[in-house]
């Protein structure tokens, strides 16, 4: 991997061998390890193919949309999808990557909440899970053990051990009029009432809009823009 991580302290090539941590490595290092992954892997890293998130206290690689793109391309594959069920409120969906060359093929799964949602934020959650499958096939079929950038919006950025509390009632809150402005938004939008609570509670662990902090209106205005669907988080290169 070059001279910058062979000089590494056993301990830090420890973490980042065995768990995939890049939090102990300077800046040049991370360039290091990921031009190695990229050549390890074939892909172009000038297309940035892999990102890095903040995941329970370690900085780990993910793969973008432009890393399975370019296994597939890579690896003339055929991607279809061979499976799609509901069951309670879960949408899952099974896809299949297949090699041109020999047959072999390689079946996973992508799975969304669809609860209550109805017209195009269901629709989008159902996409969402075609994705996910899609985009897990080829990267279980080119033997890449990565989360892929569909998941990490299941996934909450930053120590995961720490859950969403509810914030005490009155502190740095939304004003009455924001909180009449976002039900306005998700009811022009079409999201069903119980779907946005429930969303509301899982990511916030609030019961009602009075109660979510001011610094999150902008967060909560997207996903509603999203129709109800969230988009990856914000990652970042330290």
């Amino acid at each position: 991997m070059g001279g910058e991580l062979a000089a590494l302290p056993s301990d830090t090539l420890a973490a980042l061998v065995l768990g995939g941590d890049l939090s102990k490595l300077n800046d040049t290092q991370r360039v290091a390890y990921y031009a190695h992954r990229c050549r390890a892997a074939g892909l172009d890293p000038g297309t940035k193919p892999f990102d890095i998130i903040s995941l329970n206290g370690k900085l780990v690689l993910y793969a973008t949309k432009e890393c399975s793109a370019q296994l597939t391309a890579r690896d003339k594959l055929s991607v279809e999808i061979v499976n799609a069920i509901q069951t309670d409120d879960i949408f899952q969906v099974t896809a299949r990557a297949t090699s041109s060359e020999g047959g072999r093929h390689t079946d996973d799964i992508g799975c969304v909440t669809i609860g209550h949602l109805t017209g195009d934020a269901r629709c989008n959650a159902i996409m969402k899970a075609t994705t996910k499958a899609k985009r897990r096939a080829v990267l279980s079929h080119c033997g890449l053990g990565l989360l892929d950038e569909t998941e990490l919006e299941t996934i909450r950025p930053g120590n995961d051990s720490a859950a969403a509390q509810p914030p005490q009632r009155g502190v740095g809150k939304i004003s009455d009029k924001q909180s009449r402005l976002l039900y306005a938004k998700w009811k022009e939008a079409q999201l069903d009432d119980n779907a946005v609570k429930g969303w509301l509670k899982q990511r916030f662990g609030i019961d009602h809009t009075r109660d979510l902090p001011a610094s999150a209106m902008d967060e909560v205005l997207k996903w509603i823009a999203n129709g109800g669907v969230e988009e990856p988080p914000t990652v970042y290169i330290a």
